[in-house]
């Protein structure tokens, strides 16, 4: 949701009492309603435990604007889950999972801020309060998604130490735009080695960069920064990953930049068409080469040997007995491969699919 500035003017002076006057005339504006209706429309469709709302942009200027006002973290923390009280009790939408402030360390000055601006202890502070706050008001199966900042182990450390916003995290989420899994690497040992070892980390965003397609000019991408999709995808796998989220699926007004962000895997036909017809790029094709075959519960497993020149993961899915070895060419000639199936159970066929320029 963006830009998470609804709460103009305090509801009230007390951060423990909300004020539903107040919230349900904001909650029913149209720009709620929209929100709204593709939370519905996701519940219809069957995404109940996968659907998670992310929050971006700056708050309202009371609270601090791109960079909250120490003491104000559960007035803050108010705002966010007053939305999902509504959402649950008067709309009565199901999920259970929210990223409640999208990079809080990215500070835009002038055209604004990816999240509400919070420090990492700040932020622990505040996840705190948000979590009580969902206690309170008889949401407690809520759980977080988080830090998703930019400088992931900044905010990712004091989250771990905390106990009672532990109690509350489903998923890490982190963010990278860097090839070689530069962001991913480690932290599934940090999790490992943790006070919670079962806990698995999302890449909530991910893509490689492409300066333009952030300033509203258009996509520059060239079949290499396409193909490159699948490529960070696979090494966010190998380094433990569990899911993938690519920034973004489709081309999109882009609020605290005022400005169109043209990232999508589906393009725009134009910003005022009406209708807006949405046609695939070339990374819709590359990422669907994991996406489609690598379904939910696959298993990441072992491979032995060399391949090559190639990047290459496999994955076997328990419920299906469907294997799957995906990879990357990097080069522009074909490559054989050539091995074995072990402690596996009969694979009696392989087909072959592959997307090129």
């Amino acid at each position: 949701y963006d830009n998470t500035d609804w709460e103009l003017t305090n509801d009230n002076s007390n951060a423990q009492v909300m004020n539903w006057t107040c919230y349900n005339e904001i909650y029913s504006t149209p720009e709620f309603e929209a929100l709204w209706g593709i939370m519905d429309y996701l519940n219809q469709r069957g995404i109940t435990n996968g659907l998670v709302v992310n929050f971006q942009g700056p708050g309202p200027a009371w609270l601090g604007g791109t960079n909250l006002i120490a003491g104000y973290e559960n007035e803050w923390a108010e705002m966010i889950a007053s939305l999902f009280v509504y959402a649950r009790n008067t709309r009565h939408l199901q999920f259970n999972l929210i990223a409640p402030n999208n990079e809080p360390d990215m500070n835009l000055g002038a055209y604004g801020s990816e999240g509400v601006g919070m420090s990492p202890s700040q932020y622990v502070t505040a996840l705190r309060y948000l979590s009580r706050q969902f206690d309170s008001n008889g949401m407690g199966n809520v759980h977080f998604v988080v830090p998703d900042a930019q400088s992931d182990t900044w905010y990712l450390w004091p989250i771990l130490a905390d106990p009672e916003v532990m109690s509350k995290v489903a998923r890490v989420g982190l963010h990278s735009y860097l090839d070689n899994g530069v962001d991913s690497w480690g932290i599934d040992a940090v999790l490992k080695g943790s006070a919670y070892p079962d806990l698995t980390f999302w890449m909530t965003e991910f893509n490689a960069w492409c300066s333009t397609c952030e300033d509203g000019e258009t996509n520059t991408f060239c079949w290499e920064d396409y193909r490159d999709l699948a490529s960070y995808l696979l090494y966010h796998l190998a380094n433990g990953a569990t899911a993938g989220i690519v920034w973004e699926g489709y081309d999109s007004y882009y609020r605290i930049l005022n400005n169109w962000s043209c990232w999508g895997l589906f393009a725009a036909s134009g910003r005022f068409d009406v209708p807006r017809i949405y046609t695939p790029r070339k990374n819709f094709y590359t990422f669907a080469q994991v996406t489609r075959f690598v379904r939910p519960g696959a298993r990441r497993i072992g491979l032995g040997g060399s391949s090559g020149s190639l990047q290459m993961l496999a994955f076997y899915h328990p419920d299906t007995g469907q294997l799957t070895l995906t990879g990357v060419n990097p080069g522009s000639s074909p490559v054989s491969l050539s091995g074995t199936l072990t402690s596996l159970p009969d694979v009696p066929l392989l087909d072959l699919y592959y997307t090129d320029n």
